[in-house]
């Protein structure tokens, strides 16, 4: 090889070790930034916001936890509007799965008809396997993973 061919091959190794740094620089910058977190849900009794799972009987639509076993068999209300994310101020909130964004999705109930909405998640989110985009409208039955937590759309 000549050396000028060596020489352009050099600094295009260069400029993509330079993209990788930065990519990798701006997901972490990302996931570290405090997110801004608006708290909303159904009040219970008290007047709070509830952000435990329920174990009780519902009639609202809601999600079943499948997997991992630490959501296995818990049921998590959604109220007409709610967020679902590692952060403290989402409805829903998940800490045992790392791979679940601070405010990773927006669940919406809107008359007889539950969507969801993925907030620019680092890792996205999957229905029935294919990952979403925007609003998207949500079935009974229908199988949501979000990090490495699948759960199941319940009514």
């Amino acid at each position: 090889m000549s050396e000028s061919l060596l020489q352009l091959l050099s600094y295009f190794l260069l400029a993509a070790i330079y993209l990788f740094l930065f990519i990798v620089t701006r997901v972490a910058v990302r996931e570290l930034k405090p997110q801004p977190v608006v708290i909303v849900g159904a009040p219970n009794d008290a007047g709070m916001v509830s952000r435990k799972p329920s174990k009780n009987k519902a009639t609202g639509t809601g999600l079943l936890g499948l997997t991992p076993e630490a959501i296995a068999g818990e049921r998590f209300e959604v109220a007409n509007e709610s967020t679902l994310g590692r952060a403290p101020g989402c409805t829903i909130v998940l800490t045992h799965d790392t791979f679940i964004s601070q405010v990773h999705v927006r669940l919406t109930r809107q008359n007889k008809n539950f969507f969801i909405e993925d907030l620019k998640s680092t890792n996205g989110t999957l229905v029935n396997n294919k990952k979403i985009e925007g609003l998207t409208r949500l079935k009974k039955g229908d199988r949501v993973t979000i990090g490495r937590s699948v759960f199941e759309v319940v009514k």
